[in-house]
């Protein structure tokens, strides 16, 4: 199995196969769900077996008045994300609207994150199916700066292993519309506040807002790197430069950040990304919000040509 991010040709299969209620929707469904990924609002990621779309992962931000719509709401999540619902606050934004809040609610008080997926009925019960879906959210997730997380299950057994992760049942099928609560739909979720050591989500809400600010570009080069594991001469492949001017950023963050990637100025490129890297490692929130899904949304064959790296 493989892990990549989300390409255009794989909407239409994350429509059909995500755990939902099958309720229906102003607009069918592949076309209710282009717009989140084409807008720059979702990060999402699907796992290949011989190629075959076989599962995805799906995160969303959303508005504090959207969370709580979503809480109290007797609907399952989906119907509230696309229109004609009007409070989906940071969906319902310009995509460079979008972009900046998310910036900003990262470098301030946190993030909303809204949690979807799905599989092929045929790996419901595959455990290693959901290890690497385990491992893919941890990784594409690791530095955001949350302030909660919301995710709808469904089926006793999801609830308990969600249970057993440390979060908390905000809505049981009782309170959901009579007619999906043969759906057994649970909403699970944490806020920060709540957040123990003793919880296995402790790790997704240990980044702070980030006491180091770059740019869109030295983010991207930083993510590629991290979350793909690829060379400088396919950075420079990815974002359309030369090798050299990828070199060049990664000096370049050295001698405008000395005092956090500890390197000197004169360092050369080879040696300025282990620094920026090894300060990554210690402080990942530094290379969000992620900006790598929507360049390989829109270059697919880099997308299936840099999975992401678990190891």
């Amino acid at each position: 199995m493989q892990v990549r991010f989300i390409i255009p040709d794989d909407v239409a299969v994350c429509a059909q196969i995500v755990q939902d209620a099958p309720i229906p929707l102003a607009q069918p469904r592949e076309k209710a769900w282009h717009p989140l990924f084409a807008g720059g609002h979702a990060t999402g990621v699907v796992v290949e077996d011989g190629g075959q779309v076989i599962a995805f992962g799906m995160s969303l931000f959303i508005s504090e008045e959207l969370r709580q719509a979503i809480i109290t709401a007797p609907n399952p999540i989906s119907p509230l994300l696309f229109p004609p619902y009007p409070q989906n606050g940071i969906l319902r934004r310009s995509k460079r609207a979008a972009q900046d809040a998310i910036l900003q609610a990262h470098r301030d008080s946190g993030l909303n994150l809204v949690g979807l997926y799905g599989w092929r009925e045929e790996y419901a019960d595959c455990p290693a199916l959901r290890q690497v879906l385990y491992q893919s959210f941890h990784l594409v997730h690791r530095g955001y700066h949350l302030a909660s997380f919301l995710k709808e299950v469904y089926g006793d057994r999801e609830r308990e292993a969600y249970k057993r992760l440390g979060l908390e049942c905000y809505k049981a099928p009782d309170k959901y519309n009579p007619h999906l609560r043969r759906y057994c739909p649970y909403l699970v979720g944490i806020e920060r506040s709540q957040v123990s050591l003793e919880d296995r989500t402790a790790d997704l809400f240990q980044p702070s807002a980030p006491q180091l600010h770059l740019g869109n570009l030295q983010r991207s080069i930083i993510q590629l790197a991290w979350l793909c594991r690829i060379n400088n001469a396919q950075i420079a492949e990815c974002l359309e430069m030369q090798e050299a001017t990828v070199q060049w950023h990664w000096a370049e963050m050295c001698r405008q950040h000395p005092q956090h990637f500890c390197c000197q100025s004169q360092e050369n490129g080879r040696r300025g990304r282990g620094a920026v890297m090894r300060y990554v490692a210690a402080h990942p929130e530094v290379m969000y919000p992620l900006e790598i899904p929507k360049l390989f949304y829109k270059k697919p064959e880099l997308a299936r040509r840099y999975p992401l790296c678990l190891i």
